[in-house]
């Protein structure tokens, strides 16, 4: 039973982050948009209080992911 507990904590905090992603990449989202979306997910997931998710999630480095699918979507299409 502990092993399910673990596991469901797990794909919350996994599918918090392309949550995240999915907003870095779409236009006119910024860094803030990214963390606070993945901080809601967290904390609806867990039942956290919003300080507990900002603790368990921390400040993630939002910048390089944004930076790394800018540069994605400007390279030419493969051949």
């Amino acid at each position: 039973m502990d092993f399910g507990f673990l596991f469901q904590r797990y794909e919350v905090i996994t599918n918090a982050a392309r949550e995240g992603a999915r907003i870095g990449v779409l236009p006119g989202y910024e860094a803030a948009d990214v963390q606070q979306r993945v901080l809601d997910y967290v904390q609806a997931g867990l039942s956290m209080s919003a300080e507990d998710a900002a603790t368990a999630v921390g400040t993630p480095d939002v910048q390089l992911v944004m930076l790394a699918a800018g540069r994605a979507r400007r390279s030419p299409p493969p051949r």
